[in-house]
């Protein structure tokens, strides 16, 4: 709003008339003849409205960064990882609600925007200490020199035990102001059934070498999965040879055709 208060200015040469101007909380004294005047007001008339537009051009814009940082952040929390997006210097930008568990498994300091990313791991007390440092070197070496994909496997104690999570990080702008995306996958349980399918894949593998028989094992597909040392001594394939080969490999080339339709009846028996 504005407010015009017109006066008579009496000089020592002329009388000219003059405008004391209020705008935008500001006293302007214009001086002039009439139409010098005129021009004066038409030109802060404009100077007003591009300065409404510029305003109101900011406020859009401004709505338009909230809009998107909260779909942005709709869609992180989605996400089952725990992930952190992060500038070109390491310094999180953003986090997701599982990120927050991730943190809270380590039971160290808080680790949200504005923190430095590698610097974090750096300095985790209760980790694996050489785990934490490669982590944190990793990270500064693929933001220094972004790759296609980065994974690495952390490996760190928690208040719920020694926990395992795959690390993977992409680039997420490809412009100067680049940002990465940082996910940590909780695959503990996953090793966890590895290591014990591998003991019992070895107790099993134990049990046929002391077999006095070849004896092989197959899956339904009538490919062989697993074969002990009788079985070289025979045929002269090792274990290796043979793992994933059609059993077939085994039958004598007169009856090596029939087979596959013998197997097929037993396995439907």
């Amino acid at each position: 709003a504005f407010v015009l208060q017109h006066q008579r200015l009496r000089s020592q040469r002329k009388l000219q008339l003059g405008i004391t101007l209020s705008l935008m909380g500001k006293q302007v004294v214009i001086e002039s003849g009439k139409e010098q005047i005129l021009d004066a007001l038409l030109s802060t008339f404009d100077e007003l409205l591009r300065s409404k537009q510029r305003e109101q051009e900011s406020l859009i814009q401004a709505e338009t960064l909230r809009t998107s940082r909260r779909f942005l952040q709709a869609v992180l929390n989605a996400i089952g990882a725990a992930v952190a997006v992060v500038d070109a210097a390491g310094v999180i930008q953003a986090v997701n609600d599982p990120w927050q568990r991730f943190i809270e498994q380590h039971a160290g300091s808080e680790c949200g925007e504005g923190t430095d990313l590698p610097g974090y791991f750096e300095q985790l007390e209760n980790a694996r200490e050489s785990s934490a440092r490669r982590l944190a070197q990793a990270i500064r070496d693929f933001i220094a020199q972004p790759s296609l994909l980065f994974t690495y496997e952390y490996h760190c104690a928690t208040e719920s035990g020694e926990r395992t999570y795959d690390a993977l990080g992409t680039v997420l702008d490809e412009d100067s102001n680049q940002r990465f995306v940082f996910s940590f996958s909780d695959v503990t349980q996953r090793d966890h059934a590895t290591a014990a399918l591998r003991r019992h894949t070895e107790v099993l593998q134990t049990v046929l070498d002391s077999a006095p028989d070849a004896m092989v094992m197959v899956d339904h597909q009538g490919r062989i999965v697993q074969a002990n040392e009788q079985v070289q001594e025979l045929f002269g394939y090792s274990s290796e040879e043979l793992i994933g080969q059609p059993v077939e490999t085994l039958i004598p080339p007169s009856y090596r055709d029939k087979h596959p339709e013998y197997a097929q009846s037993f396995f439907a028996s």
